[in-house]
């Protein structure tokens, strides 16, 4: 479907490097047609936003406007293979804007070798945080691994032949280099990103829409591969979409739910913010005004006290997670 390009400020998306067409046709590449490779998720919509030029390069602002601008035209999953090694608020708040839109983001965790520090924007908690597998299921000597990890899926490696092919090891697909339309082999947590978000589009089409709980789906399905449980390696283990497809909701009764929220005035320049939730979970709440609370106590009923100056009229996202799931709502609260 249509998209857009936020380097030419027009709707030809049309990918002038390479690395985004190669990127999509992991994910959609039709199947079944006797021609080259197949997608992970064949039958999806492809809606392209070009964020990077002719070189891969791009800013901040171009990333950000491009994820609000996807998320404003309906996308349900967003793939990112793209990062960088400093954090950018201005692509952190944008990706929180299309998680509260109800959009499931995927980032690759880097190509830097990094043992204990991933890109960004894969370590922001809004975005599931993908690595990458070589030929023989160990995690690449460049990938990216970190205490934000969430997935780990097929990224290649085309510096070995493992299979004796007379290939590298890198992932086959359909894309333009120098003008030129051809299948070629790339390697890179950018190749396993679009693995993990083809996988959350067949989820997505099988009924399970919310981000939190798309995200739990990959992660309790996954194959767990190195230490049992998470690692700071594997995440939770290689995307299996057979799995992730097989996967069903919990019980409404064990699900993390806001059951009501409210906000008492305990002064002119004081208020409280109270909220109850179905299980229990951590708090959290950000104020516009650059307030900022975090408390691990896992609870039910929840109550933070916020202050103002006279007049102020502050907005405030409070909510929590109970390991899996999160919930939060928005309040404007006047002093």
């Amino acid at each position: 479907i249509e998209g857009y390009d936020f380097i030419d400020f027009d709707a030809d998306a049309a990918d002038l490097h390479g690395h985004g067409s190669h990127v999509s046709g992991t994910i959609g590449q039709a199947t079944n047609n006797g021609i080259g490779t197949g997608g992970v998720a064949p039958k999806v919509t492809i809606m392209p936003v070009r964020v990077l030029d002719q070189y891969g390069s791009g800013s901040a602002a171009s990333v950000a406007n491009g994820i609000i601008w996807a998320a404003d035209h309906g996308a349900n999953i967003i793939n990112m293979s793209l990062g960088s090694t400093m954090p950018m608020d201005v692509v952190g708040d944008a990706c929180d804007y299309a998680l509260e839109q109800g959009v499931t983001i995927f980032a690759a965790s880097g190509n830097n070798g990094f043992t204990d520090q991933i890109g960004f924007p894969a370590a922001y908690d809004s975005v599931i945080a993908v690595g990458a597998l070589d030929h023989v299921d160990t995690v690449t000597s460049y990938s990216n691994q970190g205490p934000e990890l969430e997935l780990i899926a097929p990224g290649g490696d085309t510096s070995n032949d493992s299979d004796n092919d007379g290939f590298g090891d890198g992932v086959l697909q359909e894309t333009v280099q120098y003008g030129e339309w051809a299948y070629h082999y790339f390697n890179g947590t950018s190749m396993a990103c679009p693995h993990a978000a083809g996988v959350a589009a067949l989820v997505h089409s099988n009924g399970i829409t919310d981000p939190y709980d798309l995200r739990i789906a990959l992660h309790e399905s996954a194959e767990d591969l190195g230490s049992p449980g998470w690692d700071m390696t594997y995440g939770h283990g290689l995307v299996d979409p057979v799995a992730a497809l097989a996967w069903e909701l919990p019980d409404e009764d064990d699900r993390l739910t806001m059951l009501d929220h409210s906000v008492h005035m305990a002064g002119e320049l004081r208020a409280i913010i109270g909220w109850t939730t179905s299980i229990p979970a951590n708090s959290r709440v950000r104020g516009d005004d650059g307030f900022e609370l975090k408390e691990d106590t896992m609870i039910t009923q929840h109550r933070v006290t916020v202050h103002g100056a006279a007049g102020d009229s502050i907005e405030y996202k409070f909510g929590g997670s109970d390991g899996k799931r999160k919930v939060a709502e928005t309040v404007r609260v006047t002093f």
